[in-house]
């Protein structure tokens, strides 16, 4: 974890006011690298309240702008997925002259990179973000087989449940048939369980369940074929796509791929993937 002046790089999180969880960007952050975090109203968790967050982004993205960043980031995964990467970067950077990028769009780029296609969610939302936010990854080319989480009406509780309690919730999904675990809300405390859930996943192989119904109304939907393989994990909450920080460098993080190797894609280089002490 890095704590200090952003030399290599200083990024603007506009953040849910609600949300108790700004600091695990931090927590991820490599050396030489600082978030300022701007808040924009937000006390439940609904679509509407989504739609509602970036009403007057422009006004606060220019607080973040005013620290000479040279990034601002909308960091809330439903409402950057529900009103579009698109529409949001293009106020922010009409309205500061700053590049602009999304939470979704992180989400976008890490599980592509890890070669995804067939996921299991795990969110921290109602039921109808869920099915936004479903419809949403199918229309980007993905296949949610299977969703749990914790369903909580508010950020309040999102950011208090404790660490543990998403680590066992991510073990309830890690035998489903799936490429990966997307981990969806950038508003729980999940940077201190992350290693182990990817651990789980690398070395627990699915097993034939049978359909159920998961929290929020998702259909959790296990293999029924018998076979075995490992997953791929990837933490995806409050990823950001990659930064330059230096000529020909790159940073993807806070993300972390886990039981793949190829990292030789275009554009592709962890270079701080899980959170130092």
């Amino acid at each position: 974890m890095y704590l200090g002046y952003g030399w290599r790089a200083k990024i603007a999180q506009l953040y849910p006011s609600g949300g108790q969880c700004d600091f695990e960007v931090q927590r991820m952050a490599p050396e030489g690298v600082q978030f300022v975090t701007t808040r924009l109203t937000f006390t439940r968790s609904g679509l509407e309240d989504d739609h509602k967050l970036v009403d007057d982004i422009e006004v606060h993205a220019q607080l973040g702008a005013d620290a000479g960043v040279q990034l601002i980031l909308l960091n809330c995964t439903a409402a950057s997925a529900v009103v579009g990467p698109s529409v949001i970067n293009g106020r922010v950077e009409k309205a500061t002259g700053v590049t602009s990028t999304t939470t979704f769009e992180a989400v976008l780029a890490a599980m592509r990179a890890a070669g995804m296609k067939r996921i299991a969610m795990m969110p921290a939302y109602v039921d109808e973000v869920n099915r936004a936010e479903i419809e949403i990854l199918e229309r980007e080319g993905f296949e949610v087989v299977a969703c749990g989480g914790i369903p909580c009406t508010n950020p309040l509780d999102q950011g208090a449940i404790p660490p543990e309690r998403w680590y066992e919730e991510a073990l309830t999904l890690l035998d489903v048939e799936a490429d990966g675990l997307l981990i969806s809300c950038a508003g729980i405390q999940i940077s201190p369980v992350l290693e182990r859930i990817e651990a789980a996943g690398c070395s627990k192989a699915p097993s034939s369940r049978p359909d159920e119904k998961g929290p929020g109304g998702c259909n959790r939907r296990g293999q029924s074929d018998g076979s075995t393989g490992d997953q791929t994990t990837v933490r995806i909450t409050s990823t950001l796509p990659c930064v330059a920080l230096e000529k020909g460098q790159r940073w993807c993080a806070p993300s972390t791929i886990s039981c793949t190797t190829d990292f030789s894609r275009p554009g592709i280089e962890i270079l701080s993937s899980a959170p130092s002490e």
